[in-house]
């Protein structure tokens, strides 16, 4: 039940968050919802293997200058918690409905 609080949490702060961006910037929320929820995904994405990269230089340059074991070099293991599931959700929905919406446009 906590699990899914938060997966439902995640969708509706990234919607109220892509709301905000899109009512600052004076445009539809449609023209940003998608690209806005792979923004945000990407960007929790690419900052936890960002994170993990720069550990391993750490450590790797401790061990080779050091000699001492500052720990093993870990692989990056993309994780499914709640707030990811939360943010592959949104990105699937939202795909899903920028499509529906703009399928006229394509079917013309």
């Amino acid at each position: 039940m906590k699990s899914f609080l938060i997966v439902l949490g995640t969708v509706l702060f990234e919607f109220l968050l892509i709301l905000v961006v899109a009512k600052l910037f004076g445009v539809q929320v449609m023209e940003v919802l998608f690209l806005g929820g792979a923004f945000i995904f990407g960007v929790i994405w690419l900052s936890g293997y960002e994170m993990n990269r720069v550990n391993n230089i750490v450590k790797a340059g401790t061990k080779g200058w050091t000699g001492l074991d500052a720990g093993q070099v870990k692989l990056f293991r993309f994780e499914i918690t709640p707030l990811m599931l939360g943010l592959i959700l949104f990105m699937i929905i939202s795909l899903v409905i920028t499509f529906i919406y703009y399928a006229p446009y394509f079917m013309a």
